[in-house]
């Protein structure tokens, strides 16, 4: 029967052909499509890496210009910070650093002169114990209670306050003292400036002893 199936088969071999390359069309643009998909795939994500580059560039540049500025701030504040130690080292009157407790946190060679006191003897000492004047130890209570209460600032800048202090060997003297309060990053601290005006008060109190003494004589001239 070969014959005749070959007969038979003769019209559908057309058919057959085109329902095959029918099939290899369909795939072929199949895979094209997927290619395509593939291709617009890989560009998104070339644009997300190149984007997420850009943006790392830019947060580098920027990190990199907030680095300089620390870095600037921070050679400034050290800068200022040895200005102000030379100042303070160099200065002629006694300077007092006290925390908001009344404890002593610097003091200068001036205070050391002064008070006879090594600075490793008074930091962390208090400021009012310290300079053993009771005065100044009622003044700074006082103050410390009054600022912490309101916002009163009784005897801080208020200028040179007169008051008595001790040395460190008990000598009682005469100090004419200024009192500021500053703000730090580690809270309120007081600095004070202290001034011996001994050899101040003994030259007016010999003025006026001589005054007092020429007054005297001239009384007496005249009684006589």
């Amino acid at each position: 029967a070969l014959p005749s199936l070959l007969q038979t088969a003769k019209p559908a071999r057309e058919r057959v052909r085109e329902l095959s390359t029918s099939g290899l069309d369909y795939f072929a643009q199949e895979a094209d499509r997927m290619r395509s998909k593939v291709a617009i795939t890989l560009t998104q994500m070339a644009a997300g890496v190149a984007f997420l580059i850009l943006v790392l560039l830019i947060l580098a540049l920027v990190l990199g210009r907030l680095n300089r500025q620390n870095i600037r701030r921070r050679r400034e504040a050290i800068e200022t910070s040895e200005r102000m130690n030379v100042v303070t080292s160099t200065a002629l009157d006694g300077v007092i650093v006290a925390d908001n407790a009344g404890n002593i946190v610097e003091f200068n060679a001036a205070a050391e002169q002064i008070f006879g006191y090594k600075a490793q003897e008074a930091i962390g000492q208090k400021l009012s114990l310290l300079l053993g004047a009771q005065d100044l130890l009622v003044a700074q209570k006082e103050g410390l209670r009054q600022l912490q209460a309101s916002s009163q600032k009784w005897l801080i800048g208020t200028g040179r306050v007169h008051l008595e202090a001790k040395r460190a060997n008990g000598d009682s003297f005469p100090i004419e003292m200024s009192l500021q309060l500053a703000k730090t990053e580690n809270g309120e601290v007081y600095v004070a400036f202290v001034r011996d005006i001994s050899h101040r008060v003994a030259a007016e109190t010999e003025l006026v002893a001589a005054r007092d003494r020429a007054l005297a004589g001239e009384k007496a001239k005249t009684e006589f």
